[in-house]
C-alpha cells in the first residue's frame, strides 16, 4: 500500500460531536479528514450510541498526519 494511501489516526475523542468540530477545523486548513467510530459502535451499537460511550477517532491520510496533528495541539484538541 503507497503510504500516501494510509489513513492514520490523528486524535480520539469521546464524542462525535468533538471530533467534528476538531474535523471543520482541520478542513478550514486544507486537511481533509473522516471520523471512524466503526469499531465502538459496530460492538455495542447501542450503549455507545445512546450513551456516548467509547471513543471517536479523527482519521487523516498519512502526508498531512503531521500538521494536523501540530494543528489540533494547537487548539487543545
Amino acid at each position: 500500500m503507497n503510504d500516501n494511501n494510509r489513513m492514520v489516526s490523528v486524535a480520539v475523542f469521546p464524542t462525535a460531536a468533538e471530533a467534528s468540530i476538531a474535523q471543520g477545523m482541520l478542513a478550514n486548513n486544507g486537511i481533509e479528514s473522516f471520523i471512524d467510530n466503526s469499531t465502538s459502535s459496530s460492538v455495542y451499537p447501542i450503549a455507545f450510541g445512546s450513551l456516548g460511550f467509547g471513543s471517536v477517532n479523527l482519521v487523516v491520510a498519512s502526508p498531512d498526519a503531521e500538521r494536523a496533528k501540530q494543528l489540533l495541539g494547537a487548539h487543545d484538541d
